[in-house]
């Protein structure tokens, strides 16, 4: 019989918790996530002022709340070194306008779905994920829920938004593997990076690509 998500989530937190120092639950960060996940829904089906205003909103949520530099120059990896800090300037602009239009899009995936809180996992004052439940809505109760993990920084008392994991994979290592290959076949040009994020992000803005 195969293991159920449920299952397999309780052994890996119940494996983390029983490792002493390693990861202990964070109360703060479990209601940031859950107040940021509430307002997120509640933007998503507002039906007043339209689906620019909506849209606005939501891009206005997820900006404030995501740290898209340290996303973007932990997704360089080693092609990080020994670049011009001006060209690294344009790539970061680029990155974010990127994944902030990605995040929109998963976001509204989610726009009927119920979401909760499983658990948290604190490893340091500077490194805290928040697991998340997203439940389908009564027409689609024969589908398992979807668990999604939220990697957060805290600065300042601040917590920012650095890491999202949805099915298994993590978005900033998937982008990490995925920029690697597209600077590796471009001799390292990041200038050719940057152009390809702008024109992802166009895509997704205009809902030509799979998010």
């Amino acid at each position: 019989m195969r293991p159920t998500w449920k299952l397999v989530l309780f052994v890996v937190l119940l494996t983390a918790g029983s490792a002493p120092g390693v990861a202990r639950a964070d109360r703060d960060a479990e209601q940031f996530v859950g107040g940021l996940l509430h307002q997120a829904s509640a933007v998503l089906r507002d039906g007043t002022g339209g689906e620019a205003a909506r849209s606005a909103r939501l891009h206005q949520l997820v900006m404030q709340n995501l740290d898209a530099r340290q996303t973007a120059l932990f997704a360089l990896g080693p092609y990080r070194r020994n670049l011009d800090p001006r060209v690294v300037e344009d790539y970061v602009a680029a990155f974010t306008d990127y994944i902030t239009a990605l995040y929109e899009a998963r976001l509204r995936t989610f726009r009927s779905f119920d979401f909760k809180i499983v658990a948290s996992m604190d490893k340091g004052p500077a490194d805290t994920t928040v697991v998340t439940q997203a439940s389908p809505p009564p027409e689609f109760r024969g589908r398992a829920p979807v668990y999604i993990w939220l990697r957060l920084s805290r600065a300042g008392g601040v917590y920012k938004i650095t890491d999202v994991q949805i099915a298994g994979m993590w978005v900033s290592l998937y982008q990490r593997e995925e920029f690697a290959r597209q600077l590796s076949a471009n001799n390292a040009d990041l200038r050719a990076l940057t152009s390809y994020l702008a024109y992802q992000a166009a895509q997704i803005k205009a809902g030509h690509a799979q998010v």
